[in-house]
This record gives structure tokens, C-alpha cells and sequence, in this order.
């Protein structure tokens, strides 16, 4: 069987491999670098292994190492709060990112408990998401220091998770 030694992916799209076995040459298939759900598998060693059967119905087995070397080196950076600290004024926290890709994002905020307060969905081209500092249930949120944990999932498959902190300090404000 012969199977490149070294497939290299940029952002999850690995070219398809030619996987060549047995006799003529042309006798192949293509990998395009993706496990069974359709998600790029991750950097590694796999095993691609045939199984031929022949008009005999003899079973052949063929197989050899494939190395896997993403060099995306991240679809998904930079995150940031803003405002942060959140002071009591304006709608939220408007949470922001880098993305170069389409795809899904899921952001946890979670309070120094480790409870899980509010979750929030957004695309990941749009690059931001606004929390009203609220919890899930509706209630204003009280002050403190909170931590925002963004998951994001490419249209190609790739994984990715981004961390800030986020401080909420309403100042009290004084009627005179």
C-alpha cells in the first residue's frame, strides 16, 4: 500500500490524500483528512488499513502509518470584553473574537463558584455577542469577577476554545 507519510492541513481543508493499494497503480481512494461525523481529525499519527476482497472472496488486508499536521495554527483568536469592567451603564458586555472561518459558537459564563450562569449562541464569522449581564433565568447578575469560556466549531470541523474574565462593578449612582 502506499499512503503519503505526511498529510498537511491548513484550516481543517486537507487536500484529499490518494491512498494507492494492490496491483494496477490505479487501484485508489481519498481521504479527505475527516473522521466518520465529518469533523478534520486532529494533528496525529492514524492507521489507514483496506480490506480487499477478492473475486475469490479471498480478504486482503493493507495498511500503513499516516502522519496528520495541521498548520491552521487556530481558526478562532484574540477574544476580548468590552466595556470590561461593565459599569452598570450601556447594554452588556460585548464579547469579541477573530475567526477565519464560518461556523458555531457556544459561550459558557460561568461565575468564581464554577456555576454555570448564562449561555449564549452566535455564528462564528459575525465575531461577537453581546451579554446583558443577566443569568439565564433573566435575573441582573450580581458584581464580580465572571469567566466567559467561548467554544467554537468551524463548517470544517475544527475545534477551538477561547477564555477572559469579566468584571461587573455597577457603581452606585446618587440621586441629588
Amino acid at each position: 500500500m502506499d499512503v503519503p507519510a505526511l498529510i498537511l492541513s491548513n484550516k481543517g481543508n486537507a487536500a484529499p490524500v490518494q491512498i494507492r493499494f494492490g496491483t494496477p497503480a490505479n487501484d485508489f481512494m481519498l481521504w479527505d483528512g475527516k473522521n466518520n461525523n465529518g469533523m478534520a481529525v486532529s494533528s496525529g499519527v492514524y492507521v489507514a488499513k483496506i480490506l480487499i476482497k477478492t473475486e475469490a472472496m479471498l480478504i486482503a488486508v493493507a495498511s500503513s502509518n499516516v502522519t496528520v499536521l495541521k498548520l491552521d495554527g487556530g481558526f478562532l483568536s484574540d477574544i476580548k470584553a468590552v466595556p470590561n469592567p461593565y459599569d452598570g451603564t450601556g447594554n452588556g458586555i460585548e464579547l469579541r473574537w477573530g475567526a477565519n472561518d464560518t461556523g458555531t459558537v457556544v459561550i459558557n459564563i460561568y461565575n468564581l463558584k464554577g456555576e454555570l450562569v448564562r449561555v449564549i449562541y452566535a455564528k462564528l464569522e459575525t465575531g461577537s455577542a453581546m451579554w446583558d449581564i443577566t443569568s439565564s433565568r433573566g435575573n441582573q447578575v450580581s458584581n464580580g469577577l465572571y469567566v466567559a469560556v467561548l467554544q467554537g466549531v468551524s463548517s470544517s470541523g475544527n475545534r477551538g476554545n477561547l477564555k477572559v474574565k469579566l468584571y461587573v462593578n455597577r457603581m452606585s449612582v446618587s440621586t441629588q
